[in-house]
């Protein structure tokens, strides 16, 4: 120990008594040997004044006592503050003040707070102009400050739904008072069980270094939030919290006793029309003991303009009210809407304490008329045996006053079902779908679309009704919009019918609520019900069951149970859930806004005799209002739930203008089928309005208080508060104690080992602070007084030098400047004993014990300040300005000094004053002590995007990032993926990039991203990284996200870190962003947060050299001796005006087929080629069309497409054309088919017979190729085509005749036969509508396009499709353009049916321009295709194509006739045939349709086949990673030789389907396909440099390419360690003796030289 002769200073009271008393003599001895002496003078002349003198000296004697008690007095109180300070004082101090709180004694257990904020709504209500919540900041502020350094606390906000503020332990403090400051008030409910989920998810992660947790709730105690939740979920999380923290509640409520509430606001009944009274009821609660007499209650309503972003309201109506204590009321306003609209409605009361509460809001819509859809199943001429006739007319109210709106119905028939919903719904508020048979997949996505925006679907059965189509494309095992699944239709029992019943509960709802009578009710159960469709309903808790079936003895009583033998559901009604959101969202949050009602029963007569009672009618208009309820019912949701919007714009941002006045911005979400808003920051009641950008749409949403959590009892407008008790004995796992100090509180030790006065903390160093006050107080007025006061002036000051004196003061200074540089190098961070060698620094550790650290921390010793009794005083500004002050008068008597003569003695005395100054403001009033202090070292987070794009494995343009690419590339593979660019980073040299960070004293978190960031590890010394390596290295592309969201995830990690020293985020990343936030939000979020981003770009930067055939358009399959025609389309990118060659070849086979040469376009777009070959035999044909390769290309497998052609044997094409009469397109198509021409060998292409059904009877003897009757079943499939001409249907007897058209369905259906229909101007396809409404391709439409079909003046031209432009029925020639220039003139025609809408599914071949036959603006079609089971069906809507077969066009006329033929004789049935029901790509998430057809005969052979086909899927990349599996086909309904299977959610890949069973040819069918990832995502593959650069640069970081990355650990920022406090008590240097001692030195030499110069 240093001076060992001073050790025994203070040890013991003895000791520091006899010290106090030794530093006391120095003074007085001083005195005593420096007193004034007089000077006897001899001269006589100078007697005179010795009187004066004696008077001066006398007055000098009194300053000389006064400033010898100063001085006595600051060396006692110097002796005193060290004497206080030592531990044996400790025990005294706590005897003369034991309430007194101390200093918390350094070392003991750091301590992680949760702190649980509530910000509720009951926290609003304001007592004295101040509210809870205002309380509830200032304490958790003042919380804060009272925290240790070491200390960490982590922030919940207590609301609906809980939110986690600060999620790590933030130790910043600053940050977290920021974040408090920043919280604002939320106006719902308490959600307590979440918010003590979120509380314990926080302490299972809190980090280990802190030894003591606790958690405090600063909340009102109001009762429904505390006490209304129910124990059980809650007292469990408690128990767990208990085991690992100390729970505490500060209570900061007020006392209000009473308050009133609006509860709710609705319209009486479902719809608000327009000049008739809607009324308004409002619900009001009061709560306490205190009845309000005429509370006024005002109804306020505007109307919300289209793209408005607010809402005027103005004040329509008022009412008073009187309130009983405790009571509800029930208010009702009535309001005339002059005009149709949206409106937002407002009922709200006078304000009092809780004035959030004191209104509620609605949207309401007001409508002229309603529009209804009805959509009829059932074919009928009579008007009431159609499945919608009785609808139709119980919809028709006109006249009808009691409803104030105008229906409006519309029927059409199921055929034309698919047209009208291509053409939207929009114009509907509900569809009521009626018998419907069938659904395609498509359908139902259009009408769950419209339910999705609020339209209303109501589905009523029968019998077409198919329960394998409803199941499979409305129902889809619950996820569909279907609330049931369908099973059978079921008869009642013998001697019974069905009635209806219904359960009490369920005519709370529509539409029984409007049978709310007894009567009502009853004349429910008069309709008999013969048939009912069994189904099976979805859970209770989704689906509403308003109805049931229930089989009763005629004659006996619906309630008579003995009677019941057989119950089904009547109506189901519920709002779908959306599928795509379901794997996202819970089922309550993805809801649909429109409702659906299935009615298991006929609409008309069929299975009930309903339509005959009274209360069909009713009935039935109110469930037309109940499914309109989306659209018409009043709008508004509580706070805290999201807002969702489907608008019609697609992609694109919204603005959402809040309450407050502020305004949010955020993009489009993006699903499979749709686009949706989704808005959750609704935590504030009001309007808020959402405004579409690209349309300037907008929409309007009402958000009310959430009162009370949902499903549970009690409100937040009951302000009753509970107590501690109270809640100790609900929750008896809590064990709270209440906090009334939250300083108190936080100084508890959980472990209860502390003692009362460990509680309480020292007093010694506190007693000690106040010393030291004193002592610089008093060391102030003795400078002041012998300076001011004239003390120590000499006129004649001493000759003689005191260099002794002097020499000793410069000694003296010597360490007194060892302290200064000391305390200067601790302020700058240095460790205070780094100058000194390591031995001697392990040596001291060792001494005062080595203390473990915890993780991301580092050990210094360091000089700290411990006094806490002065803090306003011992900050640096005020020591500063403190010493500022003293320099100045000590430099003012310097200048005294010099003046007398005395300049050495000055200098020597400055310094020496100076010195003093220094040692007591900066060792002295701090209480400086030598000991260990902890910092934690800021945070960096790394972000690995592993979004699909980071699988691209570029081919860098730049030189040396090319080579660094090639260098880090593995052995085995030439390439490396972007993702394999930021592994190989990561990992060089065992993670040498990531050793760097740490040793800048970072704590690593690393992340990966595609979606969402997720944290894999987080690295805080050496030996964690080759964990850690071990993941990063195991990270691969995400494939299970449709897009790439790092806007996102960048922002969730900055979120994660609020309250926390983040010192910048290393970003790897390509920077494509497909959805989500833009990188250019976030970077403002990072800036305000000044958090820096370094962003390491991944990826070519510009667009990579790319040559690709993008797909190959072509028949299927061919006749012998046809051509093949191929139309290619090809791209180029990153090449500029590049010409290439694109080949033909047989696969396996090296001669080029075909070759074309083309310049590709440099802006990207796709060019066209075509491709010929003529077969030289037959059989299946493997086509490869192929671009060559270039060096530079980025990816080589886009390069070559595969075609596949079956050329088939050019058999005999029979054919039978029934015709009425012989008009001109019958002779001119009859005598080409006779004059056919033959191939080699002589077989004919074509075998015609003709029907003539207007012939005369002997037309059969004289025609060869005529027949005199309609075919049967077994000759009818004997042929290939049947051409259907303009017939008669009443030509030949009825059954037959009708038999006829039922066996040519079927022989397109089943047998695959092609069917061509000729339409005419007598009969077809007028008088066809229904009895061929299944096998033609259009709907014969009541309403056609010209109003006279029998013929047009004008002449038009039929114009190929573009789509059609390669079907081998249009090309005339191989080149394109000279194709369109041939079609365009071949000879006008004067006669076409324009009145047909072609099917859903159905294909346009060709058109005519509807300007040129009177109907501008439409295109009218000519030809028309459609796939009907095994066969093909052409409609033609002319038949004068025979003025084509003149001069020039005969060859045109005769190969346009033949190549129709031929293509509708192909069909698939001849040989097993595999399709797909696509031939384009697909997308990940769609679905694969597989469809296999058998060859069968007539009498339909291997119907009952089993059809195995295998599914080989590679990946699109590199083709790697096969899988095979083997589907099974399922039969298809209704078909004999069609089998099908379909994958749902396909994953992308390259996928081959083979048929394994059965194998009927040599070459087993195959096909290919290929599903892309979503849109976006990978077809956005360039860097984006831009947008990493500026994120870099804006936010002050930095931008790297890969080959740079070295250079970044040196280039992060310091960062800011925060300062953990000492782990162990400090080493007192303030009171060490040595210091003592340098004190009393400098003021002993100080007074001793200047008494010795005479100058003090």
């Amino acid at each position: 120990m240093i001076f060992p002769l001073f050790a025994f200073l203070f040890e013991t009271p003895i000791a520091a008594l006899l010290a106090a008393a030794g530093a006391v003599a120095i003074p007085v001895i001083i005195h005593l040997l420096r007193r004034f002496r007089r000077q006897i003078v001899d001269l006589p002349t100078i007697r005179f004044l010795l009187e004066a003198k004696k008077v001066q000296e006398k007055r000098w004697r009194i300053e000389q006592w006064l400033l010898l008690v100063l001085r006595c007095l600051m060396v006692f109180l110097l002796a005193s503050a060290c004497a206080a300070a030592m531990p044996w004082a400790e025990p005294y101090w706590r005897k003369l003040f034991p309430e007194m709180r101390g200093q918390r004694i350094a070392g003991v257990s750091r301590v992680h707070t949760i702190l649980v904020l509530d910000a509720s709504l009951s926290m609003l209500a304001q007592k004295d102009g101040k509210s809870a919540f205002e309380k509830a900041r200032q304490n958790a502020d003042r919380f804060v400050q009272a925290c240790n350094p070491g200390d960490a606390i982590s922030l919940v906000q207590m609301s609906f739904p809980p939110k986690i503020i600060i999620n790590e332990a933030a130790e910043d403090f600053d940050k977290v008072r920021e974040e408090i400051s920043a919280i604002a008030p939320t106006h719902g409910c308490a959600d307590l069980p979440g918010t003590l989920a979120l509380v314990d998810a926080i302490l299972q992660r809190s980090p280990p270094r802190f030894k003591d947790r606790k958690v405090l709730f600063v909340s009102d105690l109001q009762k429904s939030s505390w006490l209304g939740n129910g124990a059980g979920p809650a007292n469990a999380l408690f128990s767990k919290m208990r085991t690992k923290a100390t729970l505490g509640v500060l209570d900061v409520g007020v006392e209000i006793t009473s308050n009133l509430a609006i509860t709710n606001l609705e319209i009486d009944g479902q719809i608000a029309g327009v000049s008739s009274e809607t009324r308004f009821i409002a619900k009001l609660q009061a709560y306490g003991d205190k009845p309000q007499n005429r509370v006024k209650v005002r109804l306020l309503a505007g109307k919300i303009a289209q793209g408005s972003d607010s809402v005027s309201l103005a004040q329509v109506l008022e009412e008073s009210v009187d309130m009983q204590a405790s009571s509800q009321a029930t208010v009702l306003l009535k309001y005339k809407f002059k005009e149709p609209g949206d409106y937002a409605v407002q009922m709200q009361l006078d304000q009092d304490n809780l004035a959030v509460d004191d209104s509620c809001r609605v949207i309401v819509r007001v409508s002229k008329e309603l529009n209804i859809l009805l959509v009829n199943g059932r074919y009928s001429a009579r008007e009431l045996e159609r499945s919608t006739g009785f609808l139709q007319i119980a919809l028709d109210n006109e006249g009808v006053d009691s409803i104030p709106l105008k229906f409006k119905a519309r029927s059409i028939d199921e055929p034309r079902l698919a047209d009208e919903l291509n053409k939207g719904l929009s114009n509907y508020d509900s569809v009521f779908f009626c018998d419907v048979a069938r659904w395609r997949a498509s359908e139902s996505r259009m009408v769950a679309e419209f339910v999705r925006k609020g339209g209303g679907a109501v589905f009523w059965l029968g019998e077409q009704a198919e329960p394998a189509s409803y199941n499979d494309n409305l129902f889809q095992e619950g996820k569909g919009i279907l609330p049931a699944k369908l099973i059978k239709p079921v008869s009642s029992l013998q001697g019974s019918l069905f009635q209806f019943q219904s359960d009490p509960s369920a005519f709370q709802y529509p539409p029984l609520s409007a049978f709310r009578t007894a009567e009502d009710k009853q004349s429910l159960l008069g309709p008999r019900f013969t048939t009912a469709f069994q189904t099976e309903p979805l859970p209770k808790s989704l689906v509403r069951n308003l109805a049931n079936f229930k089989s009763v003895i005629l004659g006996s009583n619906v309630d008579d149970n003995k009677n019941a033998s057989l119950t089904v559901p009547a109506l189901l009604g519920w709002q779908p859930p959306i599928a795509s959101l379901q794997k996202n969202s819970k089922a309550t949050d993805s809801r649909s806004k429109g409702w659906v009602y299935l009615a298991c029963t006929s609409a008309n007569t069929e299975w009930n005799n309903w339509p005959a009672y009274p209360s069909y009618l009713p009935f039935v208009q109110e469930l037309m209002l109940a499914s309109c309820a989306g659209k018409l019912k009043e709008h508004s949701q509580l706070c805290g739930t999201t807002i969702e919007d489907y608008p019609t714009q697609q992609s694109g941002e919204v603005k959402i203008s809040l309450p407050d006045g502020t305004a949010e911005t955020l993009p489009l979400i993006q699903d499979q089928d749709f686009s949706r808003m989704n808005f959750s920051n609704t935590f504030r009641s009001g309007f808020y309005f959402a405004r579409y950008l690209t349309t300037q749409a907008s929409n309007c949403f009402a958000v009310n208080p959430m009162l009370s959590p949902m499903g549970e009892a009690g409100s937040e407008s009951d302000l009753s508060r509970t107590s501690l008790e109270e809640i100790n004995q609900f929750y008896p796992e809590a064990n709270f104690s209440l906090v009334k100090d939250p300083e108190a509180f936080l100084n508890e030790n959980s472990s209860g080992t502390s003692t009362d006065n460990e509680d309480k903390g020292m007093l010694r160093e506190k007693i000690a602070g106040v010393f030291l006050l004193l002592f610089l107080l008093f060391s102030i007025g003795e400078f002041l007084f012998s300076w001011l006061m004239g003390l120590g002036r000499s006129l004649t000051p001493s000759l003689k030098k005191p260099w002794l004196i002097m020499g000793l003061s410069w000694l003296v200074l010597i360490p007194v400047g060892f302290c200064m540089v000391g305390i200067l190098g601790n302020s700058s961070g240095a460790n205070a004993l780094s100058f000194l060698p390591a031995s001697v620094v392990e040596s001291f550790e060792s001494v005062r014990g080595r203390i473990e650290v915890g993780e991301g921390e580092t050990l210094q010793t360091r000089l700290i300040t411990q006094n806490e009794f002065t803090p306003a005083i011992n900050t640096k500004a005020v020591r500063l300005s403190i010493f500022g002050i003293l320099t100045f008068c000590t430099g003012i008597a310097f200048v005294r000094l010099v003046f007398n003569r005395s300049a050495l003695g000055a200098i020597t005395l400055t310094g020496l004053r100076l010195g003093f100054w220094w040692v007591l403001l900066w060792i002295l009033l701090p209480q400086i002590g030598l000991g260990f202090e902890r910092f934690t070292w800021p945070d960096i987070a790394i972000m690995i995007d592993d979004s699909q794009s980071m699988s691209i494995a570029d081919k860098y343009q730049d030189e040396a990032r090319d080579l660094f690419s090639r260098k880090i590339a593995d052995a085995s593979s030439q390439q490396v993926t972007r993702i394999g660019i930021a592994r190989a980073i990561l990992s060089e040299n065992q993670g040498k990039f990531l050793a760097n960070i740490l040793e800048r004293k970072f704590r690593i978190h690393l992340y990966h991203l595609s979606a969402r960031a997720e944290k894999i590890a987080l690295i805080t010394k050496p030996e964690e990284i080759p964990e850690a390596l071990v993941l990063i290295r195991a990270l691969k592309p995400d494939a299970s996200h449709d897009s790439s969201k790092i806007g996102n995830a960048c922002r969730q990690v900055l979120n994660d870190f609020r309250g926390t020293p983040l010192g910048g985020v290393v970003l790897f990343s390509d920077g494509v962003v497909t959805d989500g936030e833009e990188l250019s939000k976030v970077t403002k979020f990072a800036v305000q947060s000044a958090v820096p981003f370094f962003a390491i770009g991944l990826g070519e930067e510009m667009e990579p050299k790319d040559l690709a055939v993008l797909d190959v358009q072509g028949p299927d399959d061919i006749a012998f001796g046809d051509r093949v025609v191929l139309d290619v389309r090809v791209s180029s990118a990153g090449y500029k005006n590049f010409r290439t060659s694109v080949l033909l070849k047989e696969k396996g086979k090296p001669d080029i087929i075909d070759k074309q040469e083309i310049t590709l376009d440099e802006t990207g777009i796709p060019s066209v080629i075509r491709l010929v070959d003529k077969p030289k035999t037959e059989g299946l044909k493997l086509y490869e069309i192929e671009i060559p390769i270039q060096k530079e290309e980025s990816q080589a497998t886009n390069n070559r497409l595969e075609k596949n052609v079956l050329v088939q044997q050019a058999s005999t094409v029979r054919i039978l054309f029934v015709e009425g009469c012989r008009r001109y397109e019958y002779q001119y198509l009859k005598t080409l088919l006779e004059r056919q021409a033959e191939v080699p060998g002589g077989r004919k292409l074509f075998s015609l017979n003709v029907l003539l059904l207007e012939a005369d009877p002997d037309f059969p003897s004289q025609d060869r190729t005529a027949i005199a009757d309609l075919p049967t079943r077994g000759e009818l499939f004997l042929y290939d085509v049947v051409i259907f001409g303009d017939v008669d249907p009443k030509s030949r007897e009825s059954t037959k005749f009708k038999r006829f058209l039922t066996d040519l369905t079927e022989f397109a259906r089943e047998k695959g036969g092609g069917v061509l229909f000729l339409a005419g101007q007598r009969f077809f396809p007028a008088e066809y509508a229904a009895s061929l409404r299944d096998l033609l391709p259009v709907e014969i439409n009541a309403n056609p396009l010209i109003e006279s079909p029998e013929g047009i003046i004008q002449g038009y031209r039929m114009i190929p499709a573009p789509s059609a432009s390669t079907h081998p029925i249009f090309r005339f020639h191989s080149e394109e353009k000279e194709n369109s220039n041939l079609w365009s003139h071949m000879k006008e025609m004067y006669w076409c049916f324009a009145g047909v809408v072609p099917k859903k599914g159905a294909e346009v071949l060709a058109s005519a321009e509807g300007g040129n036959l009177g109907v501008s603006g439409k295109n009218v079609p000519l030809m028309v295709l459609q796939y009907y089971g095994a066969g093909r069906v052409l409609f033609f809507a002319f038949d004068e194509s025979w003025r084509w077969a003149y001069r020039e066009d005969q060859g045109y006329y005769n190969y346009f006739w033949l190549q129709t033929l031929r293509f509708l004789s192909r069909n698939s049935v001849s040989k097993i045939s595999l399709k797909l029901d696509k031939t384009g790509n697909y997308r990940r998430g769609d679905s694969i349709r597989v469809l296999v057809r058998l060859p069968l005969d007539a009498s339909g052979a291997e119907a009952n086949s089993t059809v195995r086909v295998s599914m080989e899927k590679k990946n699109i990349q590199d083709g790697k990673g096969k899988e095979i599996i083997t589907l099974e086909l399922a039969k298809v309904v209704g078909s004999r030789g069609a089998f099908e299977s379909v994958i749902d959610n396909a994953r992308e890949g390259k996928y081959l389907f083979q048929v394994l069973q059965p194998r009927k040819q040599d070459a087993a069918p195959f096909v290919e396909c290929i599903v892309l990832p979503p849109p976006g995502e990978m077809e956005k593959l360039t860097m984006a440099q831009n947008d990493l650069t500026k994120m870099a640069l804006t936010t002050q970081g930095k931008f790297y390419f890969p080959d740079q990355t070295a250079s970044l650990p040196a280039d992060l920022p310091s960062g800011f360690q925060i300062s953990s406090g000492s782990p162990s008590p400090p080493w007192d240097l303030w009171n060490h003796p040595f210091v003592f001692v340098l004190v009393l030195l400098l003021l002993t030499l100080n007074w001793f030289l200047g008494r010795r110069l005479q100058l003090l």
